[in-house]
Order: C-alpha cells, then sequence, then structure tokens
C-alpha cells in the first residue's frame, strides 16, 4: 500500500536523491513499517507513533520490533537492513544504544569513516552509561 510521506518521521522516506546503500537503507526502514502495518497496526497508530516525542506507548513497542529485528538481520548477516532498523529504532527511542547498534553495522559493513562519525556523535552523549562508552571507545580504538 502506498502512504503519504507525511505519515513517516523525517529521514524514514525513501527514493529521491538515493542511490546504492541510501535506497537499500530506506527499502528495508519502509518494508519494516509495511510490516508493521501489515501486521495489525493501524494508520493512526503509525501517525501517532511517528509524533511521539518519547520512548513509551506505540513508540516503544515499535523501537523495541525493529531493535529484534535488527538483531536477526545482524545474525544473518545482512548489515545493511539491520543498520536501518536500528536506525530506525534510534529514531523511535532516542537510545544510545540504537545508535550503536546502527554505528557497528556501518563498521561491519566496511563504512568505517562513516561509523568513526557516528562513534564521536555517540561519545558527546550525555546519557551515555559508563559501559557504553568503554564499549564505543574500544570501537573507536579498534577502528
Amino acid at each position: 500500500a502506498a502512504y503519504p510521506s507525511a505519515q513517516y518521521p523525517v529521514g524514514m522516506q525513501i527514493g529521491v536523491g538515493q542511490t546504492g546503500a541510501g535506497q537499500a537503507q530506506g527499502a528495508a526502514t519502509q518494508a519494516y513499517l509495511v510490516g508493521m502495518q501489515q501486521a495489525g497496526m493501524q494508520q493512526a497508530g503509525m501517525r501517532q507513533a511517528a509524533a511521539m516525542a518519547g520512548p513509551s506507548g506505540a513508540a516503544a513497542g515499535a523501537a523495541d520490533s525493529a531493535m529484534r529485528d535488527g538483531h536477526a538481520a545482524n545474525q544473518r548477516g545482512d548489515y545493511a537492513a539491520a543498520r536501518s532498523f536500528f536506525l530506525a529504532a534510534g529514531r523511535m527511542s532516542g537510545k544510545a544504544v540504537a545508535q550503536i547498534s546502527a554505528a557497528n553495522m556501518a563498521l561491519k559493513s566496511g563504512r568505517v569513516r562513516e561509523a568513526l562519525m557516528e562513534y564521536e556523535v555517540l561519545l558527546r552523549r550525555r546519557d551515555l552509561e559508563p559501559a557504553q562508552r568503554a564499549a564505543v571507545e574500544a570501537k573507536v580504538a579498534l577502528a
């Protein structure tokens, strides 16, 4: 089914101006959202989840589902899809763990420069837990 772009949070629209990996990431995110809708989430619920500022209610459930799907894609070795799911989870929840996972998928995909930039952004987060900070610093040292 076709959905107006306004239903998706900024950055989740696909198509115009994207090539290669950008299209693959956008397509994976769109496929995930379509799958959620087909699984019973109503259009109004999708708009509400996208509009929610915090990780509560439908947004938290959608973010958790995206994280599970990201881990499953990572286990299959589909790092581009995993990254798309983790990025979607991060947009929905704002949680550092989703952003760390997304950066890790960039690193696994050989996109070292992109991963390093994302790790640097993460290290500036004030809410980064000590264990998360140590893990990110270890990734930076290895890259």
